[in-house]
């Protein structure tokens, strides 16, 4: 991620980018934000979206984790702005429904 523009000529952003991955709480507020929407398809988020993470630079693709209609978790990728979104939106639905492959071999679904 560091070798993007966005984070290699501004050390400041690096730095917040960094001690915002080392407080869990913060992560989990992001990832919190994808169990707030009703599709389960692998969406983006950026700059106002991610509440208190303008200035950053960054934006953070995720989908919530579905067992039984009921969210129960979120995955996501937080990348520069201009990460190649096709890309990581594909990676996203595939463990998506690899979960939900491995939750409904496991209920009998």
């Amino acid at each position: 991620m560091f070798q993007h523009k966005e984070f290699s000529l501004e050390p400041d952003k690096m730095r917040g980018f960094l001690e915002l991955m080392e407080t869990k709480k913060a992560i989990a507020k992001i990832l919190y934000e994808f169990l707030e929407v009703s599709d389960i398809i692998p969406t983006v988020k950026f700059g106002r979206e991610l509440k208190g993470l303008e200035e950053m630079g960054i934006c953070v693709a995720g989908v919530p984790l579905i067992k039984s209609s009921n969210p129960v978790g979120a995955l996501g990728i937080i990348g520069p702005m201009r990460m190649e979104y096709g890309r990581v939106l594909a990676l996203l639905e595939f463990f998506n429904k690899s979960f939900d492959n491995i939750y409904r071999s496991k209920v009998g679904e």
